[in-house]
């Protein structure tokens, strides 16, 4: 299995010259809980998240170019579908 096995395709994007109050509003709408940070070529520049040290998501780009967005809970949606099995270390 890879990334664009599993990853959210539709992906909410915010520009750098964002405020805080319209990153949280884009989150709080659109009931996600981070989304990358992209440049007018739409190149990701960052990441903007609900919690800064905890990774949740991970950007999956293709050529430089954001095509979709892996997160915790796609990954628990191909574990529960019987898609990806999770190993003991």
């Amino acid at each position: 299995m890879i990334a664009s096995d599993i990853m959210t395709r539709n992906v909410h994007t915010i520009h750098p010259g964002a405020s805080a109050q319209e990153a949280a509003r884009l989150l709080s709408q659109e009931h996600i809980s981070g989304a990358p940070v992209v440049d007018a070529n739409g190149k990701v520049i960052g990441i903007v998240t609900e919690a800064e040290h905890k990774i949740k998501r991970v950007p999956v780009l293709h050529d430089g170019k954001l095509v979709g967005i892996v997160s915790r809970a796609d990954i628990v949606h191909a574990v529960a579908q019987g898609h990806l099995v999770i190993r003991p270390w």
